[in-house]
């Protein structure tokens, strides 16, 4: 037989399937009828408590992250609406504050590359005159002149 979730027998019936009188079941129907009741049987009391406060949780982290979010795009708006009110915004002020923080952190980021890039180039300049300069100083030495 393929497993069935039990039955809860009336009087007088035994079985998985309480098709027999009780006293007349063969001894593997009644084995297979008491494994699959001890299957069904609650789960326990820990299981169900931790699988709520792990469901409660990741409820509670998405509300959480969501009222974030609210909460910044309140205070932009504020913050913008403050600013033009004293008279410090302009039109394109106003659209740049609603970019999202990804394409904010996106312009940071590829700021950050070309003031890095930009010091790369100072320092490379740099080095550059210094071996020049010692080149000369090296090319004086031979020459014997001294500065």
């Amino acid at each position: 037989g393929q497993p069935h979730a039990g039955c809860h027998c009336p009087a007088g019936f035994e079985g998985r399937h309480c098709q027999y009188r009780e006293g007349t079941a063969p001894e593997y129907e009644l084995v297979m009828s008491h494994q699959e009741h001890s299957t069904t049987k609650d789960v326990d009391p820990f299981i169900k408590t931790l699988i709520s406060l792990v469901s409660l949780s990741v409820v509670g982290g998405f509300a959480y992250i969501v009222y974030q979010k609210h909460r910044h795009n309140q205070n932009e708006t504020e913050l913008v609406r403050r600013q033009s009110q004293a008279g410090e915004v302009t039109d394109l002020d106003l659209e740049d504050t609603f970019y999202s923080s990804q394409k904010k952190e996106r312009i940071e980021a590829e700021t950050t590359m070309v003031v890095n890039a930009e010091e790369r180039e100072s320092r490379e300049e740099a080095q550059s005159l210094d071996n020049q300069v010692t080149e000369d100083e090296t090319m004086d030495v031979d020459k014997g002149e001294m500065t």
